[in-house]
């Protein structure tokens, strides 16, 4: 839970920095605003890749199996069909 406050804090830190930039009157206001945007953007990214990266590897492997299953299948079907043509004369 501690890592979704995290989470929350830099997006609230995220639109506080965008309102400064949008409201910003110089190019240097708008400089750090727009720094300080990309470092919060970093941070949430690496948070973001942290936690959804294993989650993606577990069903990534998970797909895969069950794809590999679902192809056995369907063509272990389609050899066993094409051997009992081939035997009975109609293919």
């Amino acid at each position: 839970m501690a890592e979704m406050n995290s989470e929350e804090q830099l997006r609230a830190r995220l639109r506080k920095i965008a309102a400064l930039f949008e409201g910003a009157t110089t190019a240097g206001e708008r400089n750090a605003a727009a720094a300080a945007m990309g470092r919060i953007s970093q941070s949430l990214g690496a948070m973001l890749d942290q936690t959804l990266w294993p989650e993606y590897v577990e069903l990534r492997a998970a797909l895969n199996d069950y794809l590999n299953d679902a192809t056995e299948r369907i063509f272990g079907r389609k050899f066993l069909a094409m051997r009992r043509r081939r035997r009975s004369g109609r293919g």
